[in-house]
């Protein structure tokens, strides 16, 4: 892993209930049995995600899409410059799967990751933020 990527893996692997399998290739991100991201030593960030996420995430500009792959999207980190635009995707991908049980999304939290009223409506409706507090 290059010196680029590992403030993205240090912090990501500190969240609450996220698990990480690192090898050679890169660092798969989950939250129990979910995969919810996957970095590659090359540093192309991908996410697996829904429909309406994913079109809503290429709408703000937050990922690319992926060529023939409908279901994920990428970000690529090529300089330190792009660490916080990754940090701030594979967020977004944790609460779309799941999170912390029982945390619930304030308007502080979606302000904070820069959420379109688009996107914050797609993530309050997340598993993460049905969760009773």
């Amino acid at each position: 892993m290059n010196a680029t990527l590992t403030p993205i893996t240090g912090r990501v692997s500190h969240w609450p209930g996220v698990e990480t399998d690192a090898t050679r290739e890169g660092v798969t991100f989950r939250v129990g049995t979910r995969e919810f991201a996957h970095l590659s030593s090359r540093g192309d960030l991908t996410v697996p995600t829904s429909p309406a996420l994913r079109d809503q995430l290429l709408t703000d500009g937050f990922a690319d899409g992926v060529p023939r792959t409908p279901d994920r999207v990428r970000y690529r980190v090529r300089s330190a410059a792009d660490v916080t635009g990754a940090i701030r995707l594979v967020r977004v991908a944790y609460l779309q799967h799941g999170g912390v049980p029982g945390e619930r999304l304030d308007d502080d939290h979606l302000r904070r990751l820069g959420a379109s009223p688009e996107l914050a409506a797609l993530l309050v409706g997340s598993p993460a933020s049905d969760a009773p507090v």
